[in-house]
């Protein structure tokens, strides 16, 4: 399968998402855009003069935007700290009711009041594009990502003002008209275009509910009821689509049948004991203080708003005005009775006069308008935003705006009606290619401007504000010089005072400088102090209250970083922060998300109060194959640079299970005296069914620090007694067997005081017996790669199956479809997935073999335990779950507190190893290492052995 191996899809746009966040949008410029055609028309019904009626729409539009500024910061504020995605679905939900009010508004005060709580209720422009920017951190895909909205924009501009064109006033109510016994639509001819709006809004709640998911970091391990029910609502298509299938017969029955028993016997709402347990849902709290002005607002961010409020003001005073001048009376029909007429000697700038259209002519044309700008949005923007840069773009268009409106008033000297149309709709063209072309340029050169990811949330709320006085001040301006021109028969004046207004705003433009993106460098110098500081607090100090701490030696690329060099020795040490609430969740509530894959060669690591968000991604067991090579892994992590010693010692420990009697033997290594003053660290292996082999660079911990280390190969595993005839006996293959064999083992070397380590299913095994013993010599308690809870894992395993390439996908399904999971071409297709995410290094390293071949050779214990391949786990852990039981584990637990690892494209990624962060009360930290996968003690293993040693020498 060269495909295969040729694939290279490191760094890819989490479409689905993406396209969810879409959906959630449209509803939004439908109804904006709506409005448009009949607005003017609206107005008039009011019985408003024909010479005031653009000072009144641009004034309705003002006070949308003037709302919308004063309650942007508060609305990202409310998003960083209870959620993007609450945030979105209020937004939207106040947006659909304030569309109904305006559409059943029947007099200027009402409507305007209707306008005014529509902004003030929805601040979906910042949060979107905060959410976009954490979804999406690598530079390289900012544009095609940052793209996707204002597509839905232009999307939504081309049905909105079809809708309100053609469904505005449906009975052709005139103003004046006197009707007995009106109905619905004479009463409020405005009404069904908004109408038709709520269906949309209410399309948007529901799928955002029910399938969008949180993005801010503290909230990602919480529970979300409505992605449970949308998960189960998928999930029950999918089973009906495989009762389907049997029938036809293109799958074998016995597959049919084992996958539909799974879907149907899955309930609706999945245990999250942790959350369902815990009576305090506040958001998590840091002792970090929350970002000052002078973090959020640094120069390139203050020069980037003013260039955005610019563009903003006079983009949208053209958008407003544009409809009343198509809408006013044209020359040659002669002026409105409230105008002065030009006089034939009068200037030759002296003519006042518009299109003459009425609302569905107007809307057609903005419907075409809205096409072309899709087209442009979709095909050419993002090819020449990467080719030429988006701020060499966003330069050409600041000097372009101010021509088209220079030009724009002309065409209503035009001879015909045909004639001012098609050279009217060249010159909107020519502005609809260059606010294409600025707003997500200016977006982009925004968020790439935050000093941090922990600010951007709050930084778009700024740059909401700003763009939303801009849109208040423009229209407002724009309609009261519209209406003090025509007055005197200038309607040049508009057009050349957002003329004036695009040059004014040009100028700054070109003191902008493109920023790095958070797919690039490590932490900033700011950042990485105050971690600095705060490290002294938790591991000198000790945490008040059980605290939490997160630290971080970062993925490369977080942040822009002046000195390279500087930055990689700042992450040398180990990093934290605390947390005081000790039940209340990640620490670092503003801290980055989005986290990108290293571009920096060397090896680091990242203590965390974080997750990534490119999607939450579960630890599947191990399976016996190795990989001989693989071409698509962008950067390889350093992996193993100096060789491990030799244990001190290696024996075998009489074992007898008390439930059945059988005896066996457990085969153990040993480094160091247990007779040291030195607390030793036992190590417990993954699998379940693998070998100790793949840990052996964890004895490193021995040499550097002189901590006796312990590895033994578990009961069916490795060196030690197999039971191959209990295959499939779940009743033996418990997590009680295993726990009982480490009681044997600390018993027999006669340990009364441990630390213990274990590694992905070694990790699950470790927690429980942390719960369920609550042993009296344990200090420290390590989880290195693993999850809390098998059904999450599973859930998360099926998405992160789906980021395959589309032929390995293919060949997985059609493999398993037909029966052949013991096929090269399967296995072909499994290494690809174990490239990614079980170990990044090529070939695998003889450690990682050998343990593999343990399986491969025996496959009892994993497939009774895990069952027949990753991708299926029906054995004993198929409903596993410590997460509610982790809340068990308390500071007289583990006196010296927890440490949980993970590499950054493990299996086991953040959303899997939450629990063993949030739950406990006792002090935990989190590592992530920025180049590792599954296997960081193989791919980064002086990082590993640094940051392990670190913390069981710590106080």
């Amino acid at each position: 399968m060269s495909a295969i191996a040729q694939a290279h899809r490191e760094r890819r746009l989490p479409k689905q998402q993406l396209a969810i966040l879409a959906i959630c949008r449209f509803a939004e410029p439908l109804a904006s855009t709506s409005l448009f055609p009949y607005l003017p028309e609206m107005i008039r019904s009011f019985s408003i003069p024909e010479s005031e009626v653009g000072k009144w729409a641009g004034l309705a539009a003002a006070m949308f935007s003037l709302c919308q500024a004063c309650m942007g910061i508060p609305w990202g504020r409310f998003s960083d700290i209870y959620g993007r995605k609450t945030a979105i679905l209020l937004g939207l939900t106040s947006t659909m009711f304030t569309s109904l009010l305006w559409g059943f508004s029947t007099s200027l005060p009402m409507a305007i009041v209707a306008r005014s709580l529509a902004g003030a209720g929805n601040g979906n422009v910042g949060i979107i594009r905060t959410v976009v920017a954490e979804m999406v951190p690598f530079k390289e895909l900012q544009p095609r990502a940052f793209s996707i909205m204002p597509l839905v924009w232009n999307v939504g501009s081309i049905f909105g003002p079809t809708i309100g064109g053609a469904l505005a006033n449906p009975l052709d109510v005139k103003p004046g008209d006197v009707i007995e016994d009106p109905s619905l639509f004479q009463r409020f001819p405005y009404a069904l275009p908004n109408l038709v709006s709520a269906c949309f809004f209410a399309i948007g709640i529901t799928n955002g509910l029910l399938f969008l998911e949180e993005t801010l970091e503290t909230k990602k391990g919480k529970r979300d009821y409505g992605r449970v029910v949308g998960e189960k609502i998928t999930g029950l298509v999918k089973s009906h689509v495989l009762k389907v299938e049997e029938i036809l017969h293109l799958r074998s029955s016995s597959l049919s049948s084992s996958a539909r028993e799974e879907t149907e016997t899955e309930p609706l709402l999945k245990p999250q004991d942790d959350e369902e347990a815990a009576p305090n849902n506040e958001p998590a709290k840091s002792t970090s203080p929350p970002p000052g002005l002078k973090e959020i607002m640094t120069p390139q961010s203050a020069l980037n708003l003013l260039v955005y409020f610019g563009l903003a003001m006079h983009t949208m005073a053209f958008d407003q005005l544009l409809p009343v001048y198509m809408s006013y009376p044209s020359i040659n029909t002669g002026s409105p009775s409230d105008i002065t007429p030009p006089s034939p000697s009068s200037s030759p700038l002296k003519f006042a006069g518009g299109f003459s259209l009425d609302h569905f002519r107007i809307g057609l044309i903005s419907t075409c308008y809205g096409i072309c700008g899709m087209l442009i949005q979709f095909f050419i923007f993002p090819p020449v935003a990467r080719r030429l840069g988006v701020l060499y773009c966003l330069k050409w268009c600041a000097c372009v705006f101010p021509l088209a409106y220079f030009i724009m008033p002309f065409t209503a000297l035009l001879p015909t009606q045909e004639t001012q149309i098609g050279v009217g709709f060249a010159v909107m063209m020519l502005k609809c290619v260059c606010g294409i072309f600025a707003y997500p340029c200016s977006t982009i050169l925004i968020t790439n401007s935050a000093s941090s990811l922990r600010v951007l949330g709050t930084l778009n709320g700024f740059a909401t504000s700003v763009a939303a006085i801009g849109r208040a001040a423009g229209p407002a301006l724009g309609g009261s010089v519209f209406s003090y021109g025509v007055k005197r028969g200038f309607v040049i004046a508009p057009w050349w005072a957002m003329a004036l207004v695009a040059v004014l705003a040009a100028i700054p433009v070109f003191w902008l400088r493109e920023g790095e993106g958070f797919g690039g460098d490590e932490g900033d110098s700011d950042d990485e102090e105050e971690r600095d500081g705060s490290e002294t607090d938790a591991m000198d100090g000790g945490v008040q209250g059980g605290g939490k701490s997160g630290s971080a030696k970062g993925p490369p690329d977080q942040h822009p970083q002046e000195n390279e060099d500087e930055a990689n020795d700042e992450v040398g040490g180990l990093l934290t922060r605390t947390n005081t609430a000790s039940s209340a969740g990640i620490a670092d509530a503003g801290s980055a998300s989005g986290l990108a894959p290293g571009s920096r060669r060397g090896s680091q690591s990242q203590m965390l109060s974080r997750k990534n968000s490119r999607g939450m991604r579960p630890m599947p067991q191990m399976a016996p194959s190795p990989l001989s090579s693989v071409a698509h892994i962008q950067q390889k992590p350093p992996g193993q640079q100096r060789p491990y010693p030799k244990p001190d010692k290696t024996g075998r420990i009489p074992f007898s299970y008390p439930k059945t009697g059988l005896q066996g033997e457990t085969y153990y290594l040993q480094w160091g005296s247990l007779d040291s003053d030195k607390t030793p660290l036992i190590c417990l292996h993954g699998g379940p069914g693998a070998a100790h082999n793949y840990l052996l660079p964890i004895s490193l911990i021995w040499k550097d620090y002189g901590i006796p280390v312990i590895m033994y190969d578990q009961i069916g595993c490795g060196k030690s007694t197999h039971f191959s005839n209990k295959k499939g006996d779940e009743d033996f293959w418990t997590p009680e067997l295993f726990m009982a064999e480490l009681d044997n083992l600390k018993h027999h070397l006669g340990i009364q005081h441990f630390h213990l380590l274990g590694q992905s299913w070694g990790g699950m095994l470790g927690g429980q017996y942390a719960i369920e013993r609550q042993p009296a010599g344990l200090r420290k308690l390590i989880i290195s790669d693993s999850p809390s809870d098998m059904v999450q894992w599973v859930e998360v395993a099926n998405r992160l199956r789906k980021d395959l390439p589309k032929d390995v996908r293919e060949t997985l399904d059609r493999c398993e479809r037909e029966g052949r999971t013991d096929s090269e071409e399967y296995e072909e297709a499994v290494n690809y997935f174990y490239s990614l995410h079980v170990c990044r290094i090529t070939p695998f390293p003889q450690e990682l073999v050998d343990s593999f071949a343990n399986i491969k050779e025996d496959g009892t214990v994993y497939e009774t335990m895990n069952g027949p391949s990753e991708f299926y786990v029906i054995g004993t852990l198929k409903h596993w779950s410590i997460s509610e039981g982790l809340k068990k584990i308390t500071a007289k637990t583990v006196p010296g507190g927890m440490l949980i690892m993970n590499g950054y494209f493990d299996e086991a990624q953040d959303e899997t190893c939450v629990a063993f962060f949030q739950n406990p009360s006792c002090r935990t930290k989190w590592v992530r290492y920025a180049l590792s996968s599954h296997m960081p003690m193989l791919e980064e293993t002086e990082a590993y052995v640094r940051d392990l040693g670190t913390f069981l020498t710590s106080e």
